[in-house]
């Protein structure tokens, strides 16, 4: 298995976003043109990853997408996922591996994730949080919560409204 920034393989980059459509509902679900515009922020200290982990065959067994704020030391992780055949060999660890930073996570709200990150780490952030769309026309979405495994106290209406929201909703 190979894990792979897609950013500069349009083959690749497809491969990750037709996975990823399938793992994630309609509502939580971006645009490869939003995700692919989301790189263009790097020059201001925000850095968009899209990381897919490919077999040697090239089928796309899963992926992350993720912010890096460099200002903050801070990564948001948007998307996490591995395709139902590859479960349980631990490859969602390596993907994690790849983000540099403490994280926050958006996470189903009763979702069967929550024992997992659990596990790793990672602990609930009290905060009554309200997805903007993703896609023009949609609702916002409140099935999400946050977690996170930063050791320090997070600030997190600094981390949405001045970070991830002023690059990710635009």
């Amino acid at each position: 298995m190979d894990i792979v920034e897609v950013s500069d393989n349009p083959r690749l980059d497809e491969r990750l976003f037709q996975e990823y459509s399938k793992h994630f509902p309609k509502i939580e679900l971006n645009t490869l043109d939003s995700i692919r515009s989301y790189r263009k922020f790097k020059h201001l200290g925000a850095v968009y990853h899209s990381i897919g982990l490919f077999d040697n065959n090239g089928n796309c067994c899963g992926g992350c997408y993720y912010w890096d704020f460099f200002d903050i030391q801070l990564s948001i992780v948007e998307f996490i996922f591995v395709a139902q055949d590859y479960r349980g060999q631990g490859l969602s660890d390596s993907l994690l591996k790849h983000v540099a930073f403490p994280m926050v996570i958006e996470v189903d709200d009763g979702g069967s994730a929550e024992p997992y990150w659990k596990r790793h780490g990672f602990r609930k952030i009290d905060y009554d949080y309200v997805q903007p769309p993703i896609v023009e026309g949609n609702e916002d979405f409140s099935g999400l919560n946050l977690w996170t495994n930063s050791p320090k106290e997070i600030d997190v209406d600094d981390v949405l409204k001045n970070h991830y929201w002023k690059y990710a909703f635009v």
